[in-house]
């Protein structure tokens, strides 16, 4: 993993971000694959929890209380394991070894899950004032939970600490957030999309087959998305250092 330490840490240039964070995500894709299908795994049986509210749902119904406790599930699970792969890119960038992040990710779960909130209040009252200061506010912030997964802030210094790596390089961080969400959200959307006629279309066997996919999805989607933001905060801190 020391390749991955060098790549980062000369990870200027747009272009050169770009690079640096599809070659983390080559390093990455086997030390994070047990986590990638525990998080998928977790959300596939969210989705199970959830599909018969679904369907109640597009029928006008209301849900019952199954929804709910898949999008909890979902939400939980989410943070956990964002954390998880946050610590372990950064322990394999730092020692080349990895730890136990499955534990020491407790220890940081709660702040995350606060920042979190947080974070989505501001990002929705911004959205509300025309939607451009929620794009800004989203894109200012996005490295906040990073942050705290890696030992750095706290629930509040987080904001701050994100808001000094992006600002003056907002355009920066955007473009490289749209780049990788074209390459990697439209593709997984499309596929989602695809997926919705089994989830709820079909009978459970179908459901179940639709959830098995959506753990193969996760085994590149998520090193993929830990690999950009991690990759992200180090150019970050590089280009502050100059």
């Amino acid at each position: 993993m020391q390749e991955h330490a060098n790549g980062d840490q000369q990870a200027m240039s747009f272009g050169d971000t770009l690079s640096a964070i599809f070659n983390s995500f080559s390093l990455l894709f086997k030390p994070l694959l047990g986590a990638a299908i525990g998080f998928g795994l977790i959300v596939g049986i969210s989705e199970l929890i959830m599909r018969d509210d679904m369907i109640r749902v597009e029928q006008g119904l209301a849900p019952s209380g199954a929804l709910w406790a898949g999008i909890v599930l979902m939400m939980l699970g989410s943070i956990y394991f964002w954390v998880v792969g946050y610590q372990r890119a950064h322990n394999l960038h730092e020692t080349g070894q990895q730890a136990d992040e499955f534990s020491t990710a407790w220890r940081c779960f709660f702040p995350v899950l606060a920042f979190l909130v947080l974070y989505g209040i501001a990002a929705a009252l911004g959205m509300i004032l025309l939607i451009i200061p929620g794009i800004f506010l989203s894109v200012l912030f996005i490295l906040g939970d990073v942050q705290i997964a890696l030992g750095r802030a706290g629930v509040i210094s987080a904001f701050k600490e994100s808001a000094r790596l992006v600002w003056g390089n907002w355009w920066f961080t955007f473009g490289i957030l749209l780049i990788i969400g074209v390459i990697v959200g439209i593709p997984y959307a499309i596929i989602d999309v695809g997926l919705d006629s089994l989830r709820y279309e079909g009978g459970m066997g179908e459901a179940v087959f639709a959830a098995g996919i959506s753990v193969l999805l996760f085994t590149v989607v998520y090193p993929l998305s830990v690999s950009l933001f991690y990759t992200l905060l180090r150019s970050l801190e590089s280009r502050q250092a100059r």
